[in-house]
Order: structure tokens, then sequence, then C-alpha cells
């Protein structure tokens, strides 16, 4: 099954744009993705003068949440999909 690339409201693909970047240079610790800090977000915005609300910083940590969760349990598929594999 094919996975379509998630498409953002209209009007809000500044904070998915901004929210892809911010990933990119996210850090993993034993290959899971780490939350994006406040920090990260304060630096981002200052690199690239793109000043962001705090309710547009709370957006972006949803989104952030939602790919934390969404890349834990694609990994937790992977990993049932690998033991059912090897166990036949």
């Amino acid at each position: 099954m094919a996975v379509s690339e998630p498409t953002p409201p209209r009007g809000a693909e500044y904070l998915w744009n901004a929210f892809l970047a911010l990933s990119e240079a996210r850090r993993y610790d034993q290959g899971d993705p780490q939350p994006l800090s406040l920090l990260e977000i304060k630096a981002w915005t200052e690199l690239y003068a793109r000043p962001l609300s705090p309710r547009e910083i709370e957006i972006i940590q949803i989104m952030d949440g939602v790919f934390r969760n969404t890349f834990a349990r694609v990994m937790r598929t992977n990993e049932k999909r690998r033991e059912y594999l090897q166990g036949k």
C-alpha cells in the first residue's frame, strides 16, 4: 500500500514547510527521532528570519508529536512483520 505525502490545509503551507525544515535537522537517538526542542525552533526562526507566534510553535510541536508517533507505529509494524516472516 503506497503512502501519499500529506498536504497541509490551504494557508498553512508555511507551517508545514517550517516543520519539514526543522525535521530535516532533527536529532535521532538509537534510531528514534527526538522531539524538536524550543531552542531548535527558536534558532531556526532567528536564522531564517521567520518569526513564529506561540500558537504557530504549538502547531509545529503537534506536527512533531504526530510524526514521532507515526514513526514509532511504523517501526513496530515493521518489526512485527519481520518476526512473522522469520517465524515461517
